[in-house]
């Protein structure tokens, strides 16, 4: 298929065996790991003021020089829990065997409003729910069991999932390979409805861009009102949104108009380019992880410019990185999430990390994975491996696929009198 072929964002034939490097770490038990040891980077900022006095026979100048401090760069934060691993010495794919509590090449995250979540475990073709405490799973998507793997074009299987969206009585998956959405009411684990294919036993590719198709859909969203969702068309570069008893989409970001697919020409406040990740801001509007151009986009509600740039300086760059690894870079984001009292998280992907941006900024002031804004390696113990998903819970905690270290960590809430 031509999406596993896109290497560059997608799981790579390499990629699919590890996701990434395997570094050897100090082994540390499985489920509540020991108290975060937070590392806590200050600064100030000096700001000098000078003040001039003339008279008719003298003149004079004073100097204030005020010290204030600047925001706290919460360092090294550590996970508390994870899932998909025995201990966090190592990162085998489906560690221990095919199991209820293994991953393999897991990518985006819903949290479920219950204290649980779910995960896309891709290359086992399947999303798994997880309560809060246990290890296993308790419920699987997309299989019969919780040690099969099989592709499956159906009410009841998927092909490589990479997008999960829960609702107040349900939940949306992107079945990706079978360029489709499925909803799922309640804990059935059979879909009641498809967008994107005309029945439950088509999954093949579209034959042409439409208002009703989709070319390997990836993240998803809820739109504010919670009647509908955004959905990702990755390889169409753009973004829908459909209402939940739609059989087509109603609104396109990203092109023109509905039958337009192409990669754009240029870079601008409207297009994209193999978008990954979408989530609401809560107010009409819509964050969107436009993944080849390294940036994410947030467009108000009801418009197809966007008003907000993260990752480049302007709305025009797309380089990976533009101005070097830093608070305000990005290298191919993949899931966004949103929280109306902290602010956005980014999985930056291909930097190996997760930033956090406060409210209406667009340089972050705290990074997961890496121990400061400039470095970017791939790690295991107290580091992140090509991170895919992100999502937050009630509590403002947060949850991150580590994609290439096959788990799922658990971040308690950042706590900062600067945060």
């Amino acid at each position: 298929m031509k999406f596993r072929a896109l290497s560059l964002f997608l799981l790579s034939a390499s990629a699919v065996a590890g996701c990434g490097s395997h570094d050897a770490i100090n082994q540390i038990p499985l489920g509540f790991l020991p108290s975060p040891a937070v590392q806590v980077v200050t600064s100030t900022v000096t700001t000098v003021t000078t003040a001039s006095t003339t008279t008719s026979s003298s003149s004079s100048s004073t100097t204030t020089t005020t010290t204030t401090p600047a925001p706290l760069l919460l360092a090294g934060l550590t996970p508390t829990r994870l899932w998909g691993q025995p201990a966090q010495n190592v990162n085998t794919p489906n560690n221990g065997g095919l199991s209820a509590s293994s991953l393999s090449g897991p990518q985006q995250l819903s949290t479920d409003g219950a204290g649980g979540f779910y995960v896309d475990d891709t290359v086992n073709n399947r999303v798994l729910h997880f309560n809060s405490v246990d290890a296993a799973a308790d419920r699987v998507y997309g299989q019969a069991s919780a040690t099969t793997s099989a592709v499956a074009t159906t009410a009841s299987g998927l092909n490589a999932p990479y997008g999960v969206q829960a609702t107040a009585n349900g939940l949306y998956i992107a079945d990706t390979y079978n360029n489709r959405v499925l909803h799922f009411s309640g804990t059935s684990t059979t879909a009641d409805q498809v967008y994107g294919q005309p029945d439950f036993t088509t999954g093949a590719a579209p034959a042409a861009t439409t208002q009703s198709s989709l070319s390997n859909p990836t993240g998803l969203a809820l739109d504010p009102t919670a009647t509908g969702f955004y959905v990702n068309d990755f390889l169409g570069n753009r973004t829908l949104h459909w209402q939940a008893a739609g059989s087509s989409a109603d609104a396109v970001i990203g092109q023109l108009n509905f039958t337009t697919g192409t990669p754009p020409a240029a870079t601008t406040a409207s297009s994209l380019s193999q978008s990954y990740g979408a989530c609401s801001d809560g107010a009409g509007g819509v964050y969107v992880a436009d993944s080849q151009a390294s940036r994410v986009l947030h467009f108000p509600g009801g418009q197809t410019q966007a008003d907000r740039v993260y990752g480049q300086p302007n709305f025009t760059g797309a380089a990976a990185n533009n101005g070097g690894v830093s608070a305000s870079s990005l290298n191919a984001p993949r899931q966004v999430c949103f929280s109306a009292a902290t602010g956005l998280y980014v999985a930056d992907t291909s930097n190996n990390r997760v930033l956090h941006y406060p409210l209406n900024s667009t340089v972050a002031d705290r990074v997961y994975g890496q121990t400061g804004f400039t470095s970017n390696a791939a790690g295991l113990a107290g580091g992140l491996n090509f991170v895919t998903g992100v999502a937050t819970d009630a509590s403002g905690a947060l949850y991150v696929a580590d994609c290439g270290n096959n788990r799922v960590l658990y971040f308690p809430v950042a706590t900062s009198a600067n945060k």
